[in-house]
């Protein structure tokens, strides 16, 4: 059963509203009272957090601030030298998205090539492709197909260093 964008909404701030609640110590009483207002579930186990909404349907994330998430696409490139600042995947439905957040300090050119060349190689089609360029920083995306699964590479240069954000989508 697929999430409305209203019910996706409600577990997404329950979600949070137990995350926030839980850094100050309170996570059991946050818990219960979100789980009693919202009709969800809430279940934590490690870096991940599971809500099952009333009528079975689940949301879970999972975050790693270090590495890839568990379960991310082997094919899809993530920059060999970049620096792994933050990686999630949220599992639905309809299927997994995960993000990862690196920096580098090569340079613009170099890495857009490199990701550009590695997702050819992984037998991945570029159906979109883009740089800009405000103010002397340039940013980029391509967004590449490889049968259901999607994934975007936005790369954004700021200050010397380059900020390189993977989302993948595998249904």
């Amino acid at each position: 059963m697929r999430l409305t964008i209203t019910a996706r909404t409600a577990l997404a701030i329950a979600l949070l509203i137990v995350m926030a609640i839980g850094a100050t110590g309170c996570e059991m009483i946050a818990k219960k009272a979100v789980e009693e207002a919202t009709g969800v579930k809430v279940d934590e186990s490690g870096e991940n957090v599971t809500v099952t909404g009333p009528e079975g349907e689940e949301l879970t994330i999972s975050s790693s601030a270090s590495t890839l998430p568990d379960g991310f696409p082997s094919d899809v490139p993530a920059y060999s030298t970049g620096k792994i600042e933050s990686s999630s995947a949220l599992t639905q439905d309809d299927g997994t998205h995960f993000t990862v957040a690196m920096t580098t300090a090569d340079d613009y050119d170099s890495v857009f090539a490199w990701h550009k060349s590695e997702y050819e190689k992984s037998g991945w089609t570029i159906e979109n492709e883009f740089t800009m360029e405000a103010e002397g920083r340039r940013n980029g995306q391509l967004y590449g197909k490889k049968g259901d699964v999607e994934s975007w590479t936005w790369i954004a240069e700021d200050a010397g260093q380059l900020t390189i954000t993977l989302q993948v989508f595998v249904p």
